[in-house]
């Protein structure tokens, strides 16, 4: 909780305590109150001199008042941020704890403490190392941890061994989780070995998840060696996929041929599914070859699938040159279209190059449909002239129809020219319609003239009312005015 925050759930308290004040004693809180607000105005401006000054106004002035504790506490912080000599600094919130025991700042400056003598330990100042380790035994949980993780960077044994303590008489998850981070970070044979145990047998499987991202982040030969023979007992499932992205965390080649193997041979799909994507993340040379080869073998679906994705994670254009063999020659529709929304997806101008025409080559309609999509998913400059041309040539009327949709929805006034010619000239009224829509979905600057002279000139009355619908939902003056004239002359 910010203090800002602290202060709004003090109001009202603060009310009844003025009530009760004499009015003379009501005016010396009203100023403390002032002045520390002030003050503390600058510590979050980090105006760290302003803020000294203020804090010890507050203090000389008011040292009684409710805020001399938060006063003295955040002149200590303040100290510290002007650099001042860590002893001292440390002095002074060692000085708060023992006059403001049971403030609610108290254990803030234990945990300052805890940093600050670690710090002159560090620097040769071997006397504060007793100092942090009487702070193990803080009743708060946090300050106790801070203190304890200081004692184990410092080598102190004892320190490690009432960790694992902690860890296994602490009911608190988050807690066990700030533990675990200890252990992970310690270089010590006890906290490898019960990262271990954790990971094999703790009875929850979201610390055994978290034992196990570390033990993968560690690597070395000990780490792959652990996570292989895990892999081959472990029964969860979640916690096989966490061994799976332990794996991209080991030395380029290890991860990846592991990932493979698992994405070859697993029973199961869902598990193969995770190899492919981890596979695709990990940045491994061997990536595009392995996943090719799992592409060729696969039966499954969904885990092909997977792998169309994985191509269009790799950074190169190998990933797209792949993609566009799938589409072009796959014999399933369903893998042809997922390929095809990658190859929208990536944008390039080898994208383009083989996007173009496809439509026209293409047997399957609902490919045909993910192909204009995909053109609509590309730069306006490079996938508005395919769709132009799908809406002008194609031989199918419903193409021609999508085509139109997306030409809309990319809403560039440049198309009036041809949505104006298609409305008028194409075979299909169904057509012509469809490119009223697009008429009203671009700029109404463009389009709401075209289609007044539609509404007004088209020989087909079916159209001419379709034009006038549109005409009526687009809101625009113009549109108005010659709805009106249509009245007029239809008397």
């Amino acid at each position: 909780m910010t203090h800002t925050v602290q202060l709004r759930g003090l109001a009202s308290l603060a009310l009844l305590a003025l009530l009760a004040m004499s009015p003379l004693q009501a005016s010396a809180q009203d100023e403390a109150d002032a002045l520390y607000r002030e003050a503390y105005d600058f510590v979050l401006d980090e105006a760290w001199a302003d803020a000294r000054v203020g804090l010890q106004r507050v203090l000389e002035a008011y040292p009684s008042s409710n805020w001399a504790d938060d006063a003295q506490y955040w002149l200590c912080h303040v100290r510290e941020k002007q650099d001042e000599d860590p002893e001292a600094v440390f002095a002074c919130h060692e000085a708060f704890v023992e006059q403001h025991s049971r403030s609610r700042w108290a254990d803030d400056a234990r945990a300052d403490m805890v940093r600050l003598g670690n710090r002159l330990v560090r620097s040769g100042q071997t006397q504060y190392t007793a100092r942090v380790r009487a702070l193990q035994g803080s009743s708060d949980r946090e300050v106790r941890l801070a203190a304890l993780d200081a004692l184990r960077e410092l080598g102190d044994e004892e320190a490690l061994a009432v960790l694992l303590d902690l860890y296994d008489t602490t009911d608190d998850d988050a807690f066990r989780k700030k533990i675990l981070f200890i252990l992970a970070d310690a270089d010590s044979p006890a906290a490898t070995e019960r990262l271990a145990v954790i990971a094999r047998s703790d009875p929850d499987p979201d610390m055994r998840r978290q034992a196990i991202f570390w033990i993968g982040d560690r690597g070395g030969a000990e780490a792959v060696a652990f996570l292989d023979d895990l892999f081959e007992r472990e029964e969860n499932r979640e916690v096989q996929k966490q061994i799976l992205m332990a794996y991209t965390e080991l030395p380029v080649g290890e991860g990846a041929i592991r990932l493979s193997r698992v994405a070859r041979t697993h029973p199961d799909a869902e598990m193969r599914k995770q190899a492919v994507f981890w596979i695709s993340q990990s940045d491994d040379p061997q990536a595009e070859d392995l996943l090719e080869r799992i592409f060729q073998d696969e039966t499954d679906v969904d885990v092909q699938r997977q792998v169309l994705f994985a191509f269009s994670e790799l950074d190169d254009e190998a990933g797209v040159s792949r993609l566009i063999r799938v589409a072009q020659t796959h014999p399933d529709a369903e893998l042809r279209k997922q390929a095809i929304f990658w190859i929208g997806e990536s944008g390039g101008r080898e994208a383009v190059d083989a996007l173009r025409g496809m439509a026209n080559t293409e047997t399957d309609l609902d490919v045909q449909r993910q192909i204009l999509f995909a053109y609509a998913e590309l730069d306006d400059d490079a996938g508005l002239p395919l769709l132009e041309q799908v809406a002008r040539t194609h031989p199918n009327a419903e193409l021609r129809k999508q085509a139109l949709f997306w030409i809309g929805d990319v809403g560039k006034s440049d198309a009036v020219t041809l949505l104006e010619e298609v409305a008028r000239t194409d075979a299909s009224r169904e057509v012509q319609k469809q490119a009223l829509f697009a008429l009203s979905e671009i700029d109404t600057n463009a389009g709401v003239p075209v289609l007044i002279d539609l509404a007004k000139t088209h020989p087909d009355q079916e159209v001419r009312k379709q034009a006038i619908f549109w005409l009526g939902e687009s809101g625009d003056p113009r549109a108005r005015q010659a709805l009106l004239d249509i009245i007029r002359s239809e008397r």
